[in-house]
């Protein structure tokens, strides 16, 4: 299935692109790439991503694709939309419990995490309703911000995102790249600022111009 991308709506100095993708060096060890949101994600966070997620086997194949928890193992105040390797499912995680959804495969699919509704492609899968939680962590996409490090992620495309805070839209997140220096990255139409990539930026690759 094709990417269905947003349309364009970028400053000039900047091209937006079909999607971003950490595919190339999706299993390496200590490589990883972090765009922060600066949005810490608590139980009246919704967000919504469309992504590919990679087929991947190994030390990665249950990390996180967009993911924020205080700790490796602290499942209490994780916020994850995750994989599931053992069972072959994609799903999430939040704020103490795990949901498996569908079964996975390498095709585009549009999730949606929130108290309210645990969304992919439109359809509900459970519905929370949690009264409390705060993960202390900032949400990032192409890592697994686990306590006090990034951790690499599992492989995946990334075509657009979204956060809402308290049912405000805060970010709404464009793949693209500065036209200036080729730095790929995301941009932010809601306060009109580009994230670049902490790390290394020769990980990222790009897809086409959305024209």
């Amino acid at each position: 299935m094709a990417v269905k991308t947003e349309e364009p709506r970028l400053p000039a100095e900047y091209q937006q692109v079909e999607w971003i993708s950490n595919e190339h060096f999706m299993h390496a060890g200590s490589a990883y790439i972090a765009l922060l949101t600066e949005q810490k994600a608590t139980y009246q966070t919704e967000l919504g991503v469309r992504i590919m997620a990679l087929a991947q086997t190994g030390s990665l194949a249950n990390r996180g694709m967009i993911a924020s928890r205080p700790a490796s193992t602290g499942n209490t105040n994780a916020f994850m939309i995750t994989p599931f390797s053992s069972t072959g499912k994609y799903g999430f995680g939040f704020f103490g419990q795990w949901y498996q959804c569908i079964d996975s495969d390498n095709d585009w699919h549009d999730y949606v995490i929130a108290n309210d509704g645990l969304k992919i492609d439109g359809t509900i899968y459970a519905t929370p309703n949690v009264s409390s939680g705060d993960t202390t962590k900032t949400i990032v996409f192409f890592a697994e911000n686990s306590g006090s490090s990034m951790t690499t992620a599992r492989g995946q495309k990334l075509a657009y995102a979204y956060i809402k805070q308290n049912g405000v839209l805060v970010g709404q997140y464009y793949p693209c790249y500065r036209k200036s220096d080729n730095e790929i990255g995301l941009y932010n139409t809601v306060d009109n600022t580009f994230l670049s990539v902490i790390g290394d930026r020769s990980k990222l690759t790009k897809g086409p111009d959305v024209n």
